[in-house]
């Protein structure tokens, strides 16, 4: 099953990780269900934001099971958490879910949205690419939360090489003042 993106539960502009204009590189890859590939791993997905908004909530694109407590979040290229959602449970199959965050206002540049999962039941709507450093090329970072799945305040960034998971996540906006 590949993803499409359905009837979007806010009517606001949706900035995504995989839509041609926010995303810092774009691949011609299928995107299927998947399971989360490391329990209490954090991936940080660069997005590009053309003008300034105000990101309001929070989305992931779930796949085909949903299970156990997830966080989604919007960091700063310095890794400073801008907003997040905290400890969420995973609701909804094949759906996108969205979670209020504290409005937060961004200029143009570049930014993280920002996923971990409790466990690797849960499964998200994802690229899955054969060549691991792929997703690193195409600036995805990671980041070993220990045992929590509630992203931290501030990121400490790594590449992991051998990743081939590439999230379907995203934020819904507002650009009028």
């Amino acid at each position: 099953m590949s993803y499409t993106a359905g009837a979007r539960a806010p009517a606001m502009p949706i900035i995504s990780t995989v839509d041609t204009k926010h995303a810092v590189f774009t691949t011609a890859q299928t995107i299927a269900s998947g399971t989360y590939p490391t329990a209490f791993l954090a991936l940080y997905v660069p997005v590009l934001i053309e003008s300034r908004c105000i990101v309001r909530k929070l989305g992931i694109a779930n796949g085909a099971t949903a299970s156990g407590n997830l966080d989604l979040g919007l960091y700063s290229v310095d890794g400073v958490r801008l907003t997040s959602a905290g400890s969420t449970a995973q609701a909804g199959t094949s759906a996108e879910q969205w979670l209020d965050v504290a409005d937060v206002t961004i200029q143009p540049g570049c930014y993280y949205l920002a996923v971990a999962f409790d466990g690797t039941t849960g499964t998200v709507q994802r690229a899955s690419l054969s060549s691991a450093p792929a997703v690193a090329a195409m600036g995805v970072l990671t980041q070993d939360l220990g045992a929590s799945v509630v992203l931290p305040a501030t990121a400490t960034f790594a590449r992991t090489h051998s990743l081939t998971f590439y999230p379907t996540l995203m934020a819904a906006t507002a650009t009028n003042w």
